[in-house]
């Protein structure tokens, strides 16, 4: 015995080179993986024009709806109205301190949004316009009639038909509660919008009757520039008021100040004069006079001193008071004729001559008189220093006197500018709040808001909402992107292979046949029979693809394997028609069920209930009993046998690995109608007993993940799978689809195909 035949007889079976897994081969160069698509704009068009059911549907349909609510939903009209924050400065007199206008910050102008936002604001437009009464606004009141909506209609009806008697209805809320609630309605109907870079505030409405919109817009910026004026009113009112009081108190301070200044001068004896008090007048007075007198003083003790020193010297005539004297004067001029006169006569007579004698005793008497004036001058001198000395003492004492007098004085005169500043400072108040009175009395006359009505709201002339064009636009552009949506999932989250591509992409196999489905049979055997009823058909003619597809692989494909991820795939009506066409080509041909648990083959192809393989392999029965022959062609075939719980041991056996050598030996094609991949693990093992593998997976129906699993579990156990089958295949919907492969069932290949 040969090293061969010590192996284990499933590891001693011939196979052409094993198959390499997907997950093993290198990536395309093109870098696409499974479920990649070319996402070219043909390739897009094809996808769309393949689902375009899915992408249509909702762009017709969805408008349509959206059209047909928008005409049940009740219009509405919305106006605007605006306002612009201009603070007036018109101010006759300055009463900043009373009233300001405000500056149009961005603070104050969201201030003046949240004002115009406010509920009393709005509470007084809903007084106004009296929206309780309105349905629209008030919740409360109880639509009747055509009013009513369609489900108090059918309430209605419902509880008539089958007499139920309602309930009574409750009492209207109070009046308060009702305008609370107009209120609340009323405030959400409203848009208060401050524009960009302006003092412009625009205030929306939105009502269902077009004249109750434009009056809730102008409602409300009336009512915003009266409350404006209210406001300012009420605190020039308020202002004018206290001023009045406050007024009245001054008055009465002013009175009693003025009261106690006068009271304070009569009792100090203080009286106003020209300058000051008569006190301080007297001191100034006394202070000048005594300045005076001791000037006078010291000039007459100055020329008392003088004439006495000039007398002591002899020479009085020196003196001033002397010379300006007319009584000296005239007798010096008498002194002086005279001494002419004796002069002469000395020089014409005699010392002794009585007319000098006469003249001399002349002299002698006028010396005597202008000594005798001299000394008089003197003692006027005196008498004139005495007596200013005497007038400066008076002086010095009176004025001692009175400046103790004036210290008196001025103690009274402190308190008493004390009391005339108390006194001066009421009467400035005073004034200035009668000045106030006036200025807020024209302000009263004058006063305009901080805002104005740049322009009123007009009644609008259609509806504002539902706006049908946008609506129905925006339907149309949502239904677009649902009918993407849904065409991407139909497209790349389905679960089923649409397209050999699909195969290619997900299995790594080469998609080597499109076996459409057969749907002009109606019994399951006339299914197992088409081929020879319509060998002209497409279907035939896919089947002959397989066999060319084994051809193609050489000579050494002599055993072929046919499997599934699951049951109703397809899979044995492809193995027996696979076989029967070989057959009919005139090869000698077997088929194997290997399908123990769920066998087709018996009932396919008429057989009688005989022993199958799994008793050939038990050893129950000989090799002559199992082969049956197909009553339609030279085909021969071997039914699956008795049902065993260990028929992977038998496939496994040497037995079947004898079988498998007589059988190559034999026949030019042998067929294994293999179970599912996934259900049982026969498919693994009778997969490596055959030199190549097909695996159908079911159009629109095989799972993904499912057939993947199928494959991997195929690799992993060294299966030579050679290809895919897409099975049961709707012609007509995969030629609409627009695939790569679609040209297979396209219309114009009908004349080769007898149906």
């Amino acid at each position: 015995m040969d090293d061969a035949a010590t192996q284990p007889a499933l590891y001693r079976r011939h196979r052409p080179a094993p198959y390499i897994p997907p997950m093993m081969q290198p990536a395309a160069p093109s870098g696409g993986g499974p479920g990649s698509r070319d996402l070219g704009f043909i390739a897009l068009l094809k996808v769309l024009n393949r689902h375009k059911l899915a992408l249509l549907l909702p762009i017709l349909i969805i408008p349509v709806l959206a059209y047909i609510g928008a005409r049940q939903i009740t219009p509405t009209y919305t106006t605007t109205a605006s306002v612009i924050v201009d603070p007036q400065e018109i101010q006759l007199i300055d009463i900043a301190s009373v009233l300001e206008s405000m500056q149009p910050s961005l603070e104050v102008l969201g201030s003046q949004v949240e004002i115009l936002r406010s509920r009393d604001l709005a509470e007084d437009v809903v007084e106004n316009l009296n929206l309780t009464s309105v349905p629209e606004f008030n919740p409360y009141l109880q639509q009747e009639g055509e009013d009513r909506s369609s489900l108090d209609r059918f309430t209605d009806w419902a509880y008539a038909t089958l007499g139920i008697e309602r309930a009574e209805e409750e009492p209207p809320p109070p009046p308060e509660r009702q305008k609370i609630a107009t209120t609340t309605v009323f405030m959400e109907a409203l848009s208060i919008v401050l524009r960009h870079d302006t003092r412009v505030i625009q205030v929306s409405f939105t009502s269902e009757d077009p004249e109750l919109a434009a009056a809730g817009a102008n409602g409300m910026v009336e009512a915003y520039i009266d409350a404006q004026l209210d406001a300012k009113f009420e605190a020039l009112n308020r202002t004018d008021q206290w001023l009045q009081d406050r007024i009245v108190a001054l008055r009465e301070d002013v009175q009693r100040s003025e009261q106690a200044v006068a009271a304070y001068r009569a009792e100090n004896g203080l009286t106003q004069g020209s300058n000051a008090a008569l006190v301080t007048e007297q001191v100034s007075q006394f202070n000048t006079e005594l300045t005076q007198a001791q000037s006078d003083l010291a000039l007459a003790q100055s020329r008392l001193s003088q004439a006495r020193a000039v007398a002591e010297s002899g020479s009085l005539a020196a003196i001033p008071e002397v010379l300006q004297s007319s009584v000296i004067q005239g007798l010096r001029q008498q002194e002086a004729e005279l001494r002419t006169q004796e002069a002469d006569l000395a020089s014409q007579l005699g010392d002794e001559h009585p007319s000098l004698i006469d003249i001399r005793a002349q002299l002698s008497t006028l010396q005597s008189a202008i000594g005798a004036e001299m000394n008089r001058i003197i003692a006027g001198l005196e008498a004139e220093a005495s007596a200013a000395q005497a007038r400066v003492g008076s002086l010095n004492s009176s004025l001692t006197g009175i400046r103790g007098e004036a210290s008196d004085m001025d103690s009274a005169e402190v308190q008493l500018r004390a009391l005339e500043r108390e006194a001066a400072a009421r009467r400035t108040m005073l004034e200035t709040a009668l000045q106030q009175v006036q200025e807020t009395s024209s302000q009263i006359e004058i006063a305009q808001a901080d805002a104005r009505i740049l322009s009123y709201a007009v009644i609008p002339g259609a509806p504002s909402a539902p706006n049908k064009k946008v609506i129905v636009a925006v339907a149309g552009i949502l239904a677009g992107f649902l009918g993407l949506v849904l065409v991407f999932l139909r497209e790349f989250t389905g679960r089923g292979f649409r397209a050999g591509e699909d195969v290619e992409d997900a299995l790594r196999l080469p998609c080597i046949a499109l076996i459409p489905k057969i749907t002009d049979v109606s019994r399951k055997r006339a299914l197992f029979d088409y081929v020879l009823a319509k060998p002209l058909s497409g279907y035939a003619e896919a089947m002959r693809s397989l066999r060319t597809a084994l051809w193609l692989r050489g000579s050494n494909v002599k055993c072929l394997a046919v499997t599934s991820t699951s049951p109703g795939e397809g899979k044995s009506l492809t193995a027996v028609s696979i076989a029967r066409v070989a057959a009919l080509g005139g090869e000698r041909v077997l088929l194997i069920d290997g399908d123990i648990r769920l066998p087709s083959v018996d009932s396919a192809l008429a057989g009688q209930s005989s022993p199958g393989l799994s008793d050939y392999l038990r050893g129950t029965v000989p090799f002559d009993e199992i082969v049956q022959q197909d009553n339609a062609t030279s085909m021969s075939f071997i039914s699956a046998g008795s049902l065993a719980a260990d028929f992977s041991a038998l496939i496994m056996t040497e037995a079947m690995d004898r079988l498998m050598r007589t059988l190559r030996a034999q026949y030019d094609l042998i067929v294994l109608d293999a179970p599912p991949t996934l259900a049982v693990a026969d498919a693994r093992i009778l997969a490596t007993l055959a030199d190549a593998t097909i695996y159908c997976v079911k159009w629109r129906g095989t799972g993904r993940d499912a057939a993947v699993n199928g494959v991997r579990a195929l690799n992993e156990a060294g299966v030579n799978l050679i290809g895919a089958a897409l099975t049961l295949v709707n012609a007509k919907a995969h030629r609409k689809a627009k695939y790569s492969d679609s040209e297979v069932f396209h219309a114009r290949n009908s004349g080769y195909y007898i149906q």
